[in-house]
């Protein structure tokens, strides 16, 4: 599992880019 962790998931992010992006704004608000 420590490698997941430290390997985040490119396809993941690359089929949702966009999902990711908010993510991070809501974690920043």
């Amino acid at each position: 599992m420590g490698f997941r962790l430290r390997k985040p998931r490119p396809a993941l992010a690359q089929a949702d880019p966009e999902r990711q992006k908010a993510h991070k704004k809501n974690s920043k608000r």
